[in-house]
């Protein structure tokens, strides 16, 4: 049992902005799967999450979408498939760099962060220090 990835091989580099992104594969003995999870961890850290999860896929093509960029940085993306005796297996790793920051409004490029400096620019022309 195995997952391969379609059209990608190694790295990936990625902006926040081609976020939600579609990934790819094709699961190898699929009759033997009972759940597939594609999960994503920062490059040097344990703590995993998980993008999207199938019981008991159908088809041996599987496609998920990384709904939200999780911020600029380093990443490893992998897809574990666990067998219908609880065996797990992980796909090969792959690197995705992902720049341009979060799409949240905290992270230094949204909407609210854009108004907020033009206020505070407006504030400081009408009443200077």
């Amino acid at each position: 049992m195995s997952y391969a990835w379609k059209n990608i091989s190694g790295s990936i580099a990625l902006q926040s902005k081609n976020f939600p992104y579609s990934f790819f594969g094709t699961i190898q003995g699929v009759n033997s799967v009972k759940r597939i999870e594609a999960r994503y961890r920062k490059s040097g850290e344990t703590r995993q999450n998980v993008i999207s999860s199938t019981d008991e896929p159908q088809s041996a093509s599987y496609t998920f979408s990384w709904a939200s960029s999780p911020g600029t940085g380093q990443y490893e993306m992998y897809v574990v498939l666990t067998d219908l005796d609880g065996n797990k297996y992980t796909s090969d790793v792959i690197d995705v760099s992902i720049d341009g920051g979060s799409t949240d409004d905290d992270s230094g490029d949204g909407l609210f962060d854009k108004i907020f400096d033009r206020r505070s620019q407006s504030f400081l022309k009408h009443f200077p220090r």
